[in-house]
């Protein structure tokens, strides 16, 4: 990760200015999570909710033991790779839990999109490319940080498509389908 580490021809100024955007971008990640999982468990039952500030919770810690090792410098790929698998396999096990798809469905779709936001934060990656003399090559600064930035400006858009395309859909087809899968997850 960029964030976490800094390269030898990196100036004091680059440094800062990553700093702030991932540490900030990490911070509204984190915060507009919270918030998710606060208002789509806020009529479930307590086990759900629980569920919600577990995962939370340990997004946090991972959030935090990241932070700690990224800025001692000492993410190599053999702290990395857990380090970014952590989040993954949360994502994953709450799949295979009742109460995790029970979450995962009281979470809606447009969420998740508006979510994809804090991509812009890739332009981070372009701004290394051109002021920080050799910090990230042209191929991956310039593709992975127009991509991101492409991607977070369009998360507003096609969230809206989605959530109106949600909203006039027939009320009894979604909430079949909600009924449907909510009762495959609680047998």
């Amino acid at each position: 990760m960029v964030c976490d580490s800094v390269g030898p021809n990196m100036n004091t100024e680059l440094q800062l200015v990553v700093g702030v955007v991932c540490f900030g971008t990490a911070l509204v990640v984190l915060g507009t999570l919270a918030v998710f999982l606060r208002r789509a468990t806020a009529s479930a039952p307590g086990s759900e909710r629980r569920t919600g500030r577990a995962v939370l919770v340990v997004l946090v810690v991972w959030y935090g033991v990241a932070l700690v090792v990224g800025s001692r410098r000492e993410m190599s790929f053999e702290t990395f790779l857990p380090t970014a698998l952590v989040p993954i396999a949360v994502g994953s096990a709450l799949t295979f839990t009742s109460r995790g798809r029970a979450l995962l469905v009281r979470v809606p779709v447009h969420w998740m999109v508006f979510l994809q936001v804090y991509r812009v934060a890739g332009g981070v990656f372009v701004y290394l490319y051109y002021a920080g003399d050799g910090v990230l090559s042209r191929g991956f600064a310039l593709n992975a940080g127009w991509g991101d930035v492409l991607t977070g400006v369009l998360a507003i858009p096609v969230g809206i498509l989605v959530m109106k395309r949600i909203h006039t859909e027939s009320h009894t087809s979604r909430s079949f389908f909600a009924e449907k899968y909510r009762s495959k997850i609680e047998t």
